[in-house]
């Protein structure tokens, strides 16, 4: 059980949602992640469509396949249908041009949720994540304030009644974000890689087991091969992380 839930939780983290861009622009000037491996093991295999966007993701626990996940692109939407363990859909689109929303579905096509992805036209872009209910009554949003060129940045997590539920401090290097390629939207792509990440929950104690130091090696083109995180609860981990 312990493994499922360290599986679904980098599954999240990975693919989770990705932010935004015009379908003309091509990803190929993103160098492409081919898979990403935890402590030996094989985590994750990506495919792409010719033009350099995302096409597929195959998870995997152990030797099988966990979770599928296949991206289509149509009249300006991103399209993406997971199978597996836990089965879901969603779509994206711009709603104007720094606003990305992303809807979740279950199985059945029925609504669950969805963000509204807002960006300003700094060069770190994301400003703000708005998520809503079903019946699109706000729930959270969480704001970024960054702090330096790198897009390090502090940000804090609200229920749409004020209540604080998360506070985070992430720092990141100056290099290329092995994430890159795997946003559908590159205009809106996540930039350099975190190395220092701390979040504290609704009363401030400082969540140990999600907080973590990483020191990463670099390919010559300043890309993240091999990632040691030092979770502060006293875990280590080891991601490689493998190109085409």
């Amino acid at each position: 059980m312990k493994k499922l839930v360290l599986l679904l939780g980098i599954f999240a983290f990975v693919s989770c949602y990705t932010d935004s861009n015009d379908f003309e622009t091509d990803n190929i000037d993103a160098q492409l992640l081919k898979s990403v491996s935890l402590n030996g093991s094989l985590l994750f295999n990506f495919e792409y469509y010719p033009n350099g966007k995302i096409m597929s993701q195959t998870s995997f626990s152990g030797q099988a396949i966990s979770h599928f996940t296949s991206f289509e692109y149509a009249n300006d939407t991103v399209y993406k249908t997971t199978s597996g363990i836990f089965s879901s859909k969603s779509k994206s689109y711009k709603a104007n041009s720094n606003t990305v929303k992303l809807m979740e579905y279950d199985t059945q096509d029925n609504l669950l949720f969805f963000y509204l992805n807002k960006y300003s036209s700094s060069n770190c872009r994301l400003s703000k994540i708005e998520s809503y209910t079903q019946y699109s009554q706000l729930y959270t949003i969480t704001e970024y304030d960054y702090t330096d060129s790198n897009c390090s940045y502090n940000s804090k997590r609200e229920l749409f009644n004020g209540t604080q539920k998360n506070n985070y401090a992430i720092i990141k290097d100056g290099k290329n974000n092995y994430l890159a390629s795997l946003n559908p939207w590159p205009e809106f792509k996540k930039k350099h890689n975190i190395i220092e990440y701390n979040q504290w929950d609704e009363n401030d104690n400082l969540l140990l087991a999600n907080s973590y130091i990483s020191i990463f090696e670099y390919d010559i083109n300043n890309y993240p091969i091999r990632e040691t995180r030092k979770m502060l609860s006293g875990v280590i981990r080891i991601y490689t992380y493998e190109y085409y």
